[in-house]
C-alpha cells in the first residue's frame, strides 16, 4: 500500500491485473514499478477498493476453494458489503514494496469487524505495522506462522492470542491466513479472516485454564510440577550464591563464584547437549538438579571443616555446581519445548497459537516467585538462627526439590523438535567471531554479566559487612530487585518502543555501580537510598530477561539455538571475569582496609 503520509495525489494508469483501484506511482509504488492500493478509507468514491478486495477473494478461492463472504455461485463480490461486515473479520498487509525490516509489513485493509475487534479506526489501522496486533512475547510465533504461510500458501486452522489498541487480549479461532497473489502468481501480501463472534476474550490470570481439555490440563499440571521443582532448587543455589562473599570473604567468595560461572559456560557448551540427547530432557534435568545440590552443600558444610580444607571444598562444590547449571538450563529448554509441543497437540492449538508463551508464562511466575520466597526465608533464618542454620535449610530444600523432579513425567520432542541439542564448538566459535550479530549482543551481555558479579560480590558484601544491615539484609534487598523485575516485566514486554526498556536497563547498570561506589552504607536509615539501587537493578534484569532476549531472538530470526549459546558464553564469561577481577580491583583501590 501507499503508506507515505503525503502520497502523490495524481493517480497512475492501470498497470496490472486486479490492481487498478486508486493506483499511484512515485513514493506509492514498489521498487519494481508495481501498482499499490491507496490508503484512503473505502467509500463509494473509490468503489470501496473493489479491485483489492477482489484480489483477496480470488486468492483465497484459488488456495482454499472458499469465498471471502458466502454468496450464491456466480454472484459478484460486493466490496461495500465486505467493508461493512461486522462478524467476519478481513485484514491484510502488503509485502510489495519490501517492508522496512525494522518496521515490518503494514496493514493496508481492514473491514468493520476487524477494526472493531482491534479497536482502531481506518486512519490508525492503515499506518500500523501488523506485528503490533500481537504482544511482544507472541511475535516470534506470529513471524514463524507468516513464514509458513508464505511457503505453503495458506493455513486454515490458526488459533492465537492478539491484543487490541486498548490492551484487551483475546484468542482468535479457526483463522484462515493466506498469501494474496496476482494473476501472475506474485505474492503481493498476506491476509487473514475469521469470525469475530468466535473470539475468546482472555480473563487476565486465567488464560491457562480457559477452554482446556483434560489432556491439556494434565500436561500443564505436569509442567507446573517441573517449574516448582526447578524454581525451588535453583532458588536455593542463587540464595547461597548471593551470600558467598559474606560466608567466605570477597576474595575466596569471588574465586568460588568465578569457578562456578566458568564451569557453567563449559558445561553448556560441551556437556549439556550430549547429556540431554543421551538421557532425555527429564532425566538430564533431574540429574542436574541433584548435582546442583553440591553447590549448596559446600555452604552448609563449611562450618564443619578446617580452614585449610575449606577452599578445596568450596572450589569442588562450585565446579560441580557449574557443571550442573550449564546442563540444567539446556535440559529445561528442551523439556519446555517438548511440553509446549505436547500441550499444543492436547489443546488442539495450531502452530504459532501461543502454547510456548503460555507455558513460558507459567515458568516465569514460578521461577521469580520461588526466588522471592527462598530469599525471604533465608533472610529470616539468618536473623533468627544464624547463617549455619539457614544454609542447612537451603541444602535440605534443594535435596527435596531434586528428588521431586523424578516424579515429573518424561516428555521428549518428536520430529524436527527432537533434533540434537546445542551447537558444535566450531559452529559456536564462528558465531562468536565471524557473525556480526554477536558484536551487537556483546555490550549488553557483558554489561549484564559484570552487573551480576558486582551485585553478588561487592554490593552484597557491603550490605552484609555494614553494622547497620548485616547478612539478613542481602535476601531482603534481593527480593526488592526480583519483585521489581516481575512487576516491570509485563509493561516492558508490551512496550512498542525499544529504547524504553533499553534505557531502563542502562540506568539499572549505572545505578548499581554509582549507588555503591562511595563506600558501605553505615546507617539503617539508608534503606531509602539502598532500595532504589535494587529497584534499578530489578528494572535492568527485567529488561534483560524480556525485551533484550526477545530482541536477541528476533535478531537471529527466531533461532534461539544460535542466539542463546552466544548469550551464555558472553554473559557467563563476563560474570566469571567480574567475580575473579573485582576482588583484585577492590584490593588495589583499598590496599589497607584496616590500618
Amino acid at each position: 500500500p501507499n503508506l507515505n503520509p503525503n502520497p502523490n495525489p495524481n493517480p497512475s494508469p492501470r498497470l496490472g491485473p486486479g490492481l487498478g483501484f486508486g493506483l499511484r506511482l512515485g513514493s506509492g509504488s514498489g521498487s519494481d514499478g508495481a501498482p499499490l492500493p491507496s490508503v484512503a478509507e473505502p467509500s463509494p468514491a473509490n468503489d470501496y477498493h473493489a479491485e483489492w478486495v477482489s484480489v483477496l477473494d480470488s486468492s483465497l478461492r484459488e488456495l482454499t476453494g472458499r469465498n471471502l463472504l458466502d454468496r450464491p455461485s456466480g454472484e459478484a463480490l460486493d466490496a461495500a458489503a465486505v467493508y461493512a461486515e461486522d462478524d467476519i473479520v478481513v485484514l491484510s498487509h502488503a509485502l510489495i514494496p519490501a517492508p522496512d525490516p525494522d518496521v515490518g509489513p503494514m496493514f493496508n485493509y481492514g473491514n468493520a469487524a476487524g477494526r472493531n475487534l482491534f479497536e482502531v479506526d481506518w486512519p490508525t489501522l492503515v499506518g500500523l505495522p501488523s506485528r503490533r496486533s500481537a504482544e511482544l512475547g507472541e511475535r516470534a510465533e506470529r513471524e514463524r506462522l507468516l513464514n509458513t504461510v508464505e511457503a505453503q500458501g495458506y493455513i486454515d486452522d490458526y488459533r492465537g492470542i492478539r491484543i487490541s489498541s486498548t490492551g484487551r487480549r483475546f484468542w482468535i479461532q479457526q483463522a484462515v491466513v493466506w498469501n494474496v497473489i496476482d494473476d501472475s502468481g506474485r505474492v503481493l501480501g498476506q491476509a487473514a479472516t475469521f469470525k469475530a463472534s468466535e473470539v475468546e476474550r482472555i480473563v487476565e490470570g486465567r488464560e491457562e485454564e480457559e477452554g482446556e481439555t483434560e489432556a491439556a490440563r494434565r500436561v500443564r499440571e505436569n509442567f507446573q510440577l517441573m517449574c516448582y521443582s526447578f524454581s525451588a532448587n535453583h532458588g536455593c543455589a542463587t540464595a547461597a550464591l548471593s551470600l558467598a562473599s559474606t560466608r567466605f570473604g570477597v576474595g575466596l567468595g569471588g574465586l568460588s563464584s568465578g569457578v562456578l560461572y566458568i564451569f557453567y559456560v563449559l558445561s553448556a557448551l560441551t556437556l549439556a547437549g550430549p547429556a540431554v540427547n543421551r538421557l532425555g530432557s527429564r532425566n538430564a534435568l533431574a540429574a542436574s538438579l541433584g548435582l546442583y545440590c553440591a553447590y549448596v552443600a559446600e555452604f552448609a558444610a563449611s562450618s564443619t571443616v578446617s580452614a585449610g580444607n575449606e577452599a578445596a571444598l568450596l572450589l569442588l562444590g562450585s565446579a560441580l555446581g557449574g557443571l550442573a547449571a550449564g546442563t540444567l538450563w539446556v535440559a529445561e529448554g528442551a523439556y519446555y519445548g517438548a511440553a509446549a509441543e505436547q500441550y499444543r497437540s492436547a489443546a488442539g492449538l495450531a502452530v504459532g497459537a501461543g502454547a510456548e508463551n503460555r507455558l513460558r508464562g507459567i515458568f516465569a511466575r514460578s521461577f521469580l516467585g520461588g526466588e522471592v520466597l527462598i530469599k525471604l526465608l533465608t533472610s529470616g533464618l539468618i536473623a533468627v538462627a544464624g547463617d549455619s542454620v539457614a544454609f542447612l535449610a537451603l541444602f535440605g530444600l534443594s535435596l527435596a526439590s531434586a528428588a521431586a523432579a523424578w516424579a515429573i513425567e518424561p516428555i521428549e520432542p518428536s520430529g524436527a523438535a527432537g533434533a540434537q541439542q546445542g551447537v558444535g564448538l566450531g559452529e559456536l566459535a564462528g558465531a562468536l567471531t565471524l557473525d556480526w550479530r554477536s558484536y551487537i549482543l556483546l555490550p549488553w551481555n557483558v554489561a549484564f554479566g559484570l552487573g551480576v558479579a558486582f551485585l553478588q560480590l561487592n554490593v552484597n558484601a557491603a550490605l552484609a559487612a555494614s553494622s547497620a544491615f548485616g547478612p539478613a539484609a542481602v535476601g531482603v534487598a534481593g527480593t526488592i530487585a526480583i519483585t521489581t523485575a516481575a512487576t516491570a516485566s509485563e509493561p516492558m514486554a508490551s512496550s512498542e518502543v525499544f529504547w524504553q526498556p533499553l534505557a531502563a536497563g542502562v540506568l539499572g547498570y549505572l545505578a548499581l555501580g554509582l549507588g555503591f561506589g562511595f563506600g558501605e552504607p553505615q546507617d539503617s536509615g539508608l534503606w531509602v537510598a539502598v532500595a532504589p539501587v535494587f529497584v534499578a537493578w530489578g528494572l535492568s534484569r527485567s529488561a534483560w530477561e524480556g525485551p533484550f532476549k526477545a530482541f536477541f531472538a528476533e535478531l537471529y530470526g527466531g533461532d534461539v539455538s544460535r542466539a542463546f549459546p552466544v548469550t551464555i558464553v558472553q554473559s557467563g564469561l563476563a560474570s566469571a571475569v567480574g567475580f575473579l577481577g573485582f576482588p583484585y580491583l577492590s584490593m588495589q583501590a583499598n590496599p589497607n582496609p584496616n590500618p
